[in-house]
């Protein structure tokens, strides 16, 4: 909890400064990092682990309602595994994220009063990076269960990215290329309808991650399909209808 404190410390101070180099937050999201590692196999790999979450939920908060939908999707998911595997540390994170996701959203939706900012983004990636760390010091399978609720969240980031790059855009720019914006601006949804499909994918991806050999894989991948597919299959859907 120290780790997670001090990375909404340095999203705040982001936040209030107006800027923290990239350097020390790379920095500081490491040693966060490191510090939740639970043994020393982990270590190599927690900071860049808990790094790369951190920075996908603050590339991925875009729209009003998405981030905490999804952390309140991440944290029931989290709290359930947790209890049935009789783990206090996965239950207490589990209900503390999905009560502060649950508790922010009539803040940020469908009227957005109150924002994230980075303070909020890096409180809830570390959240969830301190679960999906401790999950995986436990066994790979469990590690898995905690991290699925994010896959939605980490597809969505890649491709837009990978469509940056492919153009040759510069990576940094802000954009409007992620699947949720699309749906907004090319589809219509409010943010609100566009927040639920993708809390909808967290779960059944959430789901389906329980679910024994390939059943379970090939439902996984069908759930992210559908999300990363929705602009076109709902301008599909449109065209035929006006037809």
């Amino acid at each position: 909890m120290l780790a997670v404190a001090a990375l909404a410390a340095t999203g705040l101070a982001d936040d209030r400064l107006g800027h923290v180099s990239p350097i020390t937050r790379l920095a500081i999201q490491g040693s966060a990092g490191l510090a939740m590692s639970p043994d020393l196999a982990l270590a190599a790999l927690s900071p860049v682990g808990t790094a790369g979450v951190v920075n996908v939920v603050n590339f991925m908060d875009g729209i009003n309602g998405i981030t905490g939908s999804t952390a309140a999707v991440w944290g029931a998911s989290t709290l359930i595994a947790g209890r049935r595997q009789l783990d206090p540390t996965l239950q207490t994170l589990g209900a503390v994220t999905a009560g502060a996701g649950l508790g922010f959203i009539p803040w940020n939706a469908p009227k957005a009063d109150l924002f994230l900012g980075d303070v909020g983004s890096y409180l809830f990636g570390g959240l969830c990076a301190a679960g999906i760390t401790h999950a995986w010091g436990r066994g790979s399978r469990q590690g898995w269960l905690v991290a699925a609720p994010l896959l939605p969240y980490a597809v969505d980031a890649s491709q837009a990215l990978v469509r940056r790059a492919w153009r040759g855009a510069p990576l940094p720019e802000a954009h409007r290329e992620h699947i949720y914006q699309r749906l907004v601006d090319e589809q219509g949804l409010s943010h609100v309808q566009s927040a639920t499909l993708h809390a909808l994918s967290a779960a059944v991806t959430s789901f389906s991650s329980r679910q024994p050999g390939w059943c379970g894989a090939a439902t996984t991948a069908a759930a992210l399909a559908l999300y990363i597919s929705s602009p076109s299959w709902l301008r599909a859907l449109r065209r035929r209808d006006a037809q």
